[in-house]
């Protein structure tokens, strides 16, 4: 079926099909890209792609100027074509479809969740300022304590401080490994080793034996985890070890010693 021809060819590329009253061009069809020559083209004239292919966009639209044309694919979005609010992004919702999500409200985080993002704050140990700074709100801290001979054979009457106290503050026992160090013989006697609060005796870690710790016959590691139940700390007050039962004893040639690798938090109470 034949229709009327409504196109007379510019060039060889190019065909005009409409122009308006200035003899600008407002609609045509083209093969290649739509051409770029100044004071043909009016502002918003469509150029219709013959070779782009099957399954290829083919509409062009002049964004540009009748002086300066410039060719945007019809259907294709450029950033500066959407209407956005400040600080916002387009996430995908659960349709598929894009939805704007405000990113910027201060000292908050994009968070996924194994579905979409949010927008969260950061909370918990630590804030997060508009300028990047983070602030660690309760310090954690490690520290390394060499035990000595004397340290395990006193420990049951005198518990030995590891950490010491600080006014207005409590601290908070988040873990240790204990390593014994054997050495020629081994100490006799005592019981479960454990951390405690200073003065109180609060207990505040698991327990480990004798013969898993102090009282082997071997080198020995023990990892000890915060009590499983709710304490009452007392402010101001340290962290000890202490072992139960009755004290260590030296057969004579015991030498060995340990090292506590300890995990613990300073919490300010102001009291």
């Amino acid at each position: 079926m034949a229709g009327t021809n409504i196109e007379s060819a510019l060039t060889s590329t190019l065909k005009i099909r409409e122009t308006d009253s200035n003899g600008l061009i407002l609609s045509c069809t083209c093969t290649g890209a739509p051409p770029t020559t100044a004071n043909i083209f009016q502002h918003g004239a469509i150029a219709v792609r013959t070779d782009s292919g099957t399954g290829t966009k083919a509409i062009y639209e002049n964004i540009g100027s009748s002086a300066s044309p410039s060719w945007n694919l019809m259907g294709d979005v450029t950033a500066g074509e959407i209407t956005l609010a400040e600080g916002s992004i387009l996430v995908g919702d659960s349709s598929g479809v894009a939805t704007a999500l405000s990113a910027k409200s201060d000292g908050k985080v994009l968070v996924g969740n194994g579905t979409t993002i949010t927008s969260v704050s950061v909370s918990g140990d630590a804030t997060l300022a508009s300028d990047g700074t983070l602030t660690v709100t309760s310090a954690f801290s490690s520290v390394t304590f060499n035990l000595s001979k004397a340290d395990i054979l006193a420990m049951n009457g005198t518990p030995v401080v590891v950490v010491a106290g600080q006014a207005g503050k409590t601290i908070e026992f988040l873990g240790a490994t204990i390593v014994y160090d054997y050495d020629t013989a081994t100490y006799g006697a005592g019981g479960d080793v454990t951390f405690v609060e200073e003065t109180s005796g609060t207990t505040l870690s698991t327990a480990v034996s004798a013969a898993n710790s102090f009282g082997a016959a071997a080198d020995k590691l023990a990892e000890l985890k915060p009590v499983g139940t709710t304490i009452a700390p007392t402010s101001g007050k340290g962290l000890c070890i202490t072992n139960g039962i009755g004290a260590f004893t030296d057969p004579g040639t015991a030498a060995g010693v340990g090292r506590l690798h300890i995990r613990y938090r300073v919490v300010t109470t102001s009291l």
